[in-house]
């Protein structure tokens, strides 16, 4: 079986990480924290879903991104594997990020130490990844 595919952003400005809660409708996952993103369409290549993605989500155009992780689990069925490809997006055109879509009820910037404290939070797999650009976004003293 083929794995289910997701490009996840994660736009990141000033040591603060912008995520959105999923609207209470949604099928998978409804009324949590979640990355911005989505399905990666059979013959698409991960960056260009996370472009599609970011568009369509909060009507902004990624121009500097980079891949930073891809994190291996099961869909919500508990049987199909799922990969989800987590992108640090830096910069951006489209003005400031707002939510275009009814996917999501609310998107915040947080601080990773508060992304990885919330409650609920679609994915535990995101802690990690949370701490490891807190240390990386920190500033250099």
């Amino acid at each position: 079986m083929s794995p289910v595919e997701y490009a996840c952003a994660l736009p990141i400005r000033r040591q603060r990480v912008l995520l959105g809660l999923r609207a209470p409708h949604r099928r998978n996952r409804p009324s949590c924290w979640d990355t911005i993103g989505g399905h990666v369409e059979p013959g698409e290549a991960a960056e260009a879903a996370l472009v599609r993605e970011l568009q369509e989500e909060l009507g902004i155009t990624p121009t500097g991104f980079h891949h930073v992780e891809t994190i291996e689990t099961t869909e919500t069925d508990g049987v199909t594997p799922a990969l989800w490809h987590l992108f640090v997006v830096a910069e951006w055109a489209g003005g400031e990020p707002g939510i275009a879509n009814d996917e999501h009820s609310e998107i915040r910037w947080f601080t990773f130490g508060e992304a990885e404290a919330l409650t609920p939070l679609a994915s535990e797999a995101y802690c990690p990844v949370f701490a490891r650009l807190a240390t990386a976004c920190a500033p250099r003293s």
